[in-house]
């Protein structure tokens, strides 16, 4: 509750994306491979392609709480997609990340309020890890929105300016 209500300053400094996702994996092998889910990446080969300013441990809660959600709402067999891409948007340097699943996807008439505080679709949940996750990349200068994935599941985009550096 309190990281929503009163969150630490943000650091300002160079963050691989690619990295920070990367980290994010490796700490949730043992519960993707428990429940049988894999990932399927689509990030840059290069370090230094998703390079965003911002706060290095801000950026892995949010990617964390993203996969955790898939990993939850899929509980079990399934695949995880995350995609990573730089481009420009209106002559703006961007980096875009996509994180879908082929779980049950948002309810339709819950998705706009998901990223509220205390919503949730979880017997167990608070309802603040997307409204916690929506914070760190809206404080950031991004923006994040929930989606149909193709095919079904659930669809997380997320846009940052690119490092300016």
């Amino acid at each position: 509750f309190l990281d929503y209500a009163r969150p630490r300053p943000a650091m300002e400094v160079p963050v691989d994306m690619a990295r920070v996702i990367h980290d994010v994996l490796a700490f949730l092998e043992g519960e993707l491979h428990e429940k049988n889910i894999n990932v399927a990446l689509d990030l840059p080969s290069q370090d230094g392609q998703l390079l965003v300013s911002g706060d290095k441990d801000f950026f892995y809660r949010a990617v964390y709480n993203i996969l955790i959600n898939s990993v939850q709402a899929m509980n079990g067999p399934g695949t995880i997609r995350i995609q990573g891409r730089f481009f420009k948007e209106e002559d703006t340097p961007m980096v875009s990340l996509l994180f879908s699943d082929n779980g049950p996807g948002f309810p339709a008439e819950e998705r706009e309020r998901l990223l509220d505080p205390f919503v949730t679709t979880k017997d167990d949940g608070t309802g603040l890890g997307l409204p916690i996750v929506n914070t760190i990349f809206t404080s950031q200068g991004g923006r994040l929105s929930l989606e149909d994935a193709p095919g079904g599941g659930a669809l997380v985009r997320v846009i940052l300016p690119a490092h300016a550096g």
